[in-house]
Protein backbone atom coordinates (compact mmCIF):
# COMPACT_ATOMS: atom_id res chain seq x y z
CA UNK A 1 0.00 0.00 0.00
CA UNK A 2 2.32 2.36 0.42
CA UNK A 3 4.49 1.73 -2.49
CA UNK A 4 2.19 0.54 -4.81
CA UNK A 5 -0.56 3.53 -3.52
CA UNK A 6 1.28 6.02 -2.14
CA UNK A 7 -0.87 5.46 1.35
CA UNK A 8 -0.81 8.41 3.87
CA UNK A 9 -1.78 7.60 6.99
CA UNK A 10 -2.39 10.59 9.87
CA UNK A 11 -3.42 10.92 13.69
CA UNK A 12 -2.46 7.91 14.58
CA UNK A 13 -1.35 9.71 18.10
CA UNK A 14 -5.01 9.37 18.56
CA UNK A 15 -4.72 5.29 19.32
CA UNK A 16 -2.10 5.86 22.16
CA UNK A 17 -5.21 6.51 24.87
CA UNK A 18 -7.06 3.39 23.21
CA UNK A 19 -6.19 0.59 26.14
CA UNK A 20 -9.20 -2.18 24.44
CA UNK A 21 -11.64 -2.32 21.71
CA UNK A 22 -13.04 0.55 19.93
CA UNK A 23 -15.52 1.25 17.63
CA UNK A 24 -13.82 2.59 14.20
CA UNK A 25 -16.38 4.74 12.51
CA UNK A 26 -16.03 5.69 9.10
CA UNK A 27 -17.06 6.85 5.31
CA UNK A 28 -17.79 3.89 2.34
CA UNK A 29 -16.75 5.05 -0.78
CA UNK A 30 -15.18 1.25 -2.07
CA UNK A 31 -15.44 -2.28 -1.62
CA UNK A 32 -11.68 -1.99 -0.18
CA UNK A 33 -12.50 0.50 2.62
CA UNK A 34 -12.66 -2.47 5.20
CA UNK A 35 -8.94 -3.50 4.37
CA UNK A 36 -7.37 0.09 4.26
CA UNK A 37 -8.50 0.78 7.33
CA UNK A 38 -7.04 -2.68 8.98
CA UNK A 39 -4.00 -2.29 7.16
CA UNK A 40 -3.64 1.46 8.42
CA UNK A 41 -3.65 0.60 11.95
CA UNK A 42 0.45 0.38 13.23
CA UNK A 43 1.35 -3.09 14.22
CA UNK A 44 2.10 -1.95 17.74
CA UNK A 45 -1.63 -1.28 18.38
CA UNK A 46 -2.53 -4.56 17.05
CA UNK A 47 -2.56 -6.47 20.23
CA UNK A 48 -4.79 -3.52 21.78
CA UNK A 49 -7.68 -3.42 19.04
CA UNK A 50 -7.39 -6.58 17.15
CA UNK A 51 -9.19 -9.01 16.03
CA UNK A 52 -11.20 -6.67 13.76
CA UNK A 53 -15.34 -7.31 13.33
CA UNK A 54 -16.89 -5.91 9.99
CA UNK A 55 -20.64 -5.22 10.12
CA UNK A 56 -21.72 -6.60 6.26
CA UNK A 57 -25.10 -6.79 4.84
CA UNK A 58 -26.79 -10.07 5.35
CA UNK A 59 -27.22 -10.46 1.79
CA UNK A 60 -23.82 -10.69 1.02
CA UNK A 61 -23.56 -13.14 4.15
CA UNK A 62 -26.33 -15.54 2.98
CA UNK A 63 -24.01 -15.82 -0.41
CA UNK A 64 -22.19 -19.74 -0.10
CA UNK A 65 -19.32 -18.71 -1.70
CA UNK A 66 -18.73 -15.36 -0.21
CA UNK A 67 -20.12 -16.61 3.42
CA UNK A 68 -16.69 -18.63 4.49
CA UNK A 69 -14.74 -15.65 3.21
CA UNK A 70 -16.60 -13.15 4.88
CA UNK A 71 -16.69 -14.98 8.23
CA UNK A 72 -13.06 -15.53 7.91
CA UNK A 73 -12.36 -12.19 7.42
CA UNK A 74 -14.55 -11.58 10.92
CA UNK A 75 -17.94 -9.67 9.27
CA UNK A 76 -21.02 -10.45 10.52
CA UNK A 77 -24.20 -9.68 9.38
CA UNK A 78 -26.81 -6.80 9.51
CA UNK A 79 -30.00 -6.43 7.73
CA UNK A 80 -31.51 -3.12 7.44
CA UNK A 81 -35.55 -2.89 7.85
CA UNK A 82 -35.62 -6.40 9.49
CA UNK A 83 -37.23 -5.01 12.15
CA UNK A 84 -35.96 -2.78 15.06
CA UNK A 85 -32.47 -1.48 15.83
CA UNK A 86 -32.12 -3.74 18.90
CA UNK A 87 -32.73 -6.51 16.35
CA UNK A 88 -31.17 -5.42 13.13
CA UNK A 89 -27.91 -5.07 15.36
CA UNK A 90 -28.42 -7.69 17.41
CA UNK A 91 -24.95 -9.92 16.41
CA UNK A 92 -23.20 -6.50 16.96
CA UNK A 93 -24.38 -5.75 20.40
CA UNK A 94 -23.42 -9.62 20.92
CA UNK A 95 -19.71 -8.39 20.00
CA UNK A 96 -19.87 -5.61 22.15
CA UNK A 97 -20.78 -7.72 25.02
CA UNK A 98 -17.49 -9.65 25.14
CA UNK A 99 -15.13 -6.60 24.85
CA UNK A 100 -12.70 -8.55 23.12
CA UNK A 101 -12.96 -7.47 19.12
CA UNK A 102 -13.02 -4.27 17.73
CA UNK A 103 -15.28 -3.21 15.41
CA UNK A 104 -15.49 -1.30 12.06
CA UNK A 105 -18.89 0.58 10.98
CA UNK A 106 -19.88 2.54 8.41
CA UNK A 107 -22.41 4.87 9.75
CA UNK A 108 -24.08 5.73 5.88
CA UNK A 109 -24.96 2.23 5.54
CA UNK A 110 -23.90 1.45 2.21
CA UNK A 111 -21.20 2.52 -0.48
CA UNK A 112 -21.48 6.30 -0.90
CA UNK A 113 -20.20 7.61 -4.67
CA UNK A 114 -18.80 10.64 -5.70
CA UNK A 115 -21.72 13.12 -5.75
CA UNK A 116 -24.02 11.34 -3.68
CA UNK A 117 -25.11 13.03 -0.61
CA UNK A 118 -24.01 11.29 2.36
CA UNK A 119 -26.34 10.53 5.58
CA UNK A 120 -25.58 8.85 8.50
CA UNK A 121 -28.26 5.86 9.73
CA UNK A 122 -29.21 5.50 13.53
CA UNK A 123 -27.83 2.65 13.94
CA UNK A 124 -24.53 3.34 14.91
CA UNK A 125 -25.62 6.03 17.45
CA UNK A 126 -27.71 3.08 19.22
CA UNK A 127 -24.87 0.87 19.01
CA UNK A 128 -22.52 3.48 20.85
CA UNK A 129 -25.25 4.39 23.16
CA UNK A 130 -26.28 0.96 24.01
CA UNK A 131 -22.69 -0.52 23.71
CA UNK A 132 -21.10 2.70 25.80
CA UNK A 133 -17.58 1.54 23.40
CA UNK A 134 -15.53 4.41 22.27
CA UNK A 135 -15.79 5.86 19.31
CA UNK A 136 -12.92 6.78 16.79
CA UNK A 137 -13.96 8.21 14.04
CA UNK A 138 -11.54 8.06 10.56
CA UNK A 139 -11.90 9.25 7.70
CA UNK A 140 -10.52 7.90 3.68
CA UNK A 141 -9.73 9.76 1.20
CA UNK A 142 -8.65 8.80 -2.26
CA UNK A 143 -10.61 5.47 -2.46
CA UNK A 144 -13.25 7.02 -4.98
CA UNK A 145 -10.90 6.34 -7.98
CA UNK A 146 -8.93 3.19 -6.88
CA UNK A 147 -8.77 0.60 -9.88
CA UNK A 148 -6.13 -2.05 -10.19
CA UNK A 149 -4.73 -0.76 -12.96
CA UNK A 150 -4.04 2.51 -11.49
CA UNK A 151 -2.78 0.51 -8.23
CA UNK A 152 -0.05 -0.95 -10.00
CA UNK A 153 0.71 2.14 -12.55
CA UNK A 154 1.17 4.01 -8.69
CA UNK A 155 -1.70 6.60 -9.57
CA UNK A 156 -3.53 6.24 -6.74
CA UNK A 157 -3.12 8.59 -3.26
CA UNK A 158 -5.16 6.85 -0.56
CA UNK A 159 -4.96 8.57 3.12
CA UNK A 160 -5.98 7.86 6.07
CA UNK A 161 -7.15 9.75 9.00
CA UNK A 162 -7.86 9.09 12.49
CA UNK A 163 -9.38 11.58 14.59
CA UNK A 164 -10.22 11.96 17.89
CA UNK A 165 -12.06 9.49 19.76
CA UNK A 166 -15.19 10.28 22.04
CA UNK A 167 -18.25 8.89 23.74
CA UNK A 168 -21.91 9.40 23.20
CA UNK A 169 -22.60 10.95 26.32
CA UNK A 170 -20.16 13.47 24.71
CA UNK A 171 -21.85 14.41 21.75
CA UNK A 172 -25.81 13.92 22.78
CA UNK A 173 -27.62 16.16 24.13
CA UNK A 174 -30.39 14.99 26.54
CA UNK A 175 -33.09 13.93 24.63
CA UNK A 176 -31.68 13.92 21.42
CA UNK A 177 -32.91 11.43 18.55
CA UNK A 178 -30.45 9.09 17.11
CA UNK A 179 -30.54 10.67 13.82
CA UNK A 180 -29.36 14.02 14.83
CA UNK A 181 -26.35 12.18 16.89
CA UNK A 182 -25.82 10.05 13.90
CA UNK A 183 -25.06 12.94 11.85
CA UNK A 184 -22.97 14.39 14.77
CA UNK A 185 -20.94 11.21 14.55
CA UNK A 186 -20.80 11.21 10.66
CA UNK A 187 -19.65 15.22 10.57
CA UNK A 188 -16.48 14.14 12.39
CA UNK A 189 -15.70 11.72 9.70
CA UNK A 190 -16.26 13.96 7.04
CA UNK A 191 -14.28 16.39 8.57
CA UNK A 192 -11.41 14.14 8.54
CA UNK A 193 -12.29 13.28 4.76
CA UNK A 194 -11.89 17.20 4.18
CA UNK A 195 -8.57 17.29 5.64
CA UNK A 196 -9.49 18.99 8.64
CA UNK A 197 -6.84 19.42 11.42
CA UNK A 198 -8.42 18.33 14.36
CA UNK A 199 -6.47 19.13 17.92
CA UNK A 200 -5.91 16.97 20.43
CA UNK A 201 -6.85 18.20 24.00
CA UNK A 202 -6.98 16.39 27.12
CA UNK A 203 -6.26 12.86 25.69
CA UNK A 204 -6.19 11.32 29.14
CA UNK A 205 -9.95 11.16 29.16
CA UNK A 206 -10.06 8.04 27.33
CA UNK A 207 -8.11 6.04 29.15
CA UNK A 208 -10.64 6.50 32.42
CA UNK A 209 -13.19 6.07 31.03
CA UNK A 210 -13.43 2.51 29.85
Amino acid sequence: MLLFAGLKIDGTHFLEVVNGPVIFISNHRNEFDPWLLATSVPFKFHKIVLPFRFATHARFMENPFLKPILKLWGCYPIAPGSGSLEQVLDSALKITKDREQSMVFFPEGKLVKKGEPSKARPGIAYLAKTSKWLIMPVGLTGVEDLSFLKFITFQNKLTVRFGQPFYYHEIANEGEDLIAVSEKMMQRVNKLVNGVKVTSQDLSFARGGR
